[in-house]
Parts: structure tokens; C-alpha cells; sequence
């Protein structure tokens, strides 16, 4: 999988921009089908940081329609090891 193809983007909410500003983290938004070890090297390849540690979950929620196949959600939250000015 393509670096670009794994992180889809940040995500902007309450939650997310708390542990930005508490710690060196950063929440994406990431591709459900990516595992750990290539959301890792993801990051460190487009951002050029190291990357201490990886956490993921699924979105609970709504399982929403788009077309004729159906999208579910992965959100990583990403600790990095030195200050970072995202």
C-alpha cells in the first residue's frame, strides 16, 4: 500500500486537538485495511519524524453507504518521540 493510500487525513475534533496540545500526538484518519507496521512507516515517510508508538480503534457508529459499496473507519493515533509542530 502507497504511503498517501494509508493516511487519509487528520482528524479535527475536540478529543484530537487535546492530545496535540497535552503530548506529542496526532490523530489520522487511516484506511481500515492497514496494519500497524505500514501506518508507521506511512508517517515517517511523508512527515519525516520518528514515530514512538502506534494506537488504533474503529469508529463505532454508522456504517455509511457510498454507492454501491459500504466504507467503515480506522482512526490511528500517533505518538511521536520528540516534539512535533503539526
Amino acid at each position: 500500500m502507497n504511503a498517501t493510500d494509508v493516511i487519509k487525513g487528520p482528524v479535527i475534533t475536540e478529543k484530537g486537538t487535546l492530545v496535540n496540545e497535552l503530548g506529542n500526538q496526532v490523530v489520522f484518519r487511516v484506511d481500515p485495511r492497514a496494519n500497524k507496521v505500514e501506518i508507521r512507516q506511512a508517517v515517517e515517510r511523508l512527515f519525516k519524524v520518528k514515530v514512538e508508538k502506534v494506537r488504533t480503534s474503529r469508529l463505532l457508529g454508522k456504517i455509511r453507504r457510498v454507492g454501491r459499496s459500504v466504507v467503515a473507519s480506522t482512526v490511528a493515533c500517533i505518538v511521536f518521540v520528540s516534539p512535533l509542530g503539526l
